[in-house]
């Protein structure tokens, strides 16, 4: 299992990291990606990087360091958020469940 997915931040991409509770570092570029990289930087399980920046090299290094200094903690936060999203998941199971029961009765 990897410990740090480096995505721009797309929905589905960030879905899969924390289902499988992956830190992220993320470079967002266009469109939804950069309210997805405030929502994971915001619930602690990710770093946002600009990738226009002129110290990107330098930040990357910083953010990198970050992460692993504190490992546990944003693997714990991106852990919490998984069992969120999995708990989400079986609800949807469920209803999927029922209603193709009450089609039956």
């Amino acid at each position: 299992m990897p410990k740090l997915f480096i995505t721009h931040g797309g929905l589905n991409s960030i879905i899969e990291a924390v289902k499988f509770g992956v830190p992220l570092l993320l470079f967002p570029f266009f469109g939804d990606q950069y309210n997805n990289a405030e929502a994971m930087a915001a619930r602690g399980v990710a770093k946002v990087l600009d990738i226009r920046s002129k110290t990107l090299e330098k930040e990357l290094a910083e953010a990198l360091n970050e992460i692993f200094a504190n490992y546990s903690m944003y693997k714990q936060k991106t852990e919490e958020l998984s069992n969120k999203l999995n708990s989400i998941d079986m609800a949807k199971e469920f209803l999927d469940a029922f209603r193709q029961l009450r089609k039956t009765l």
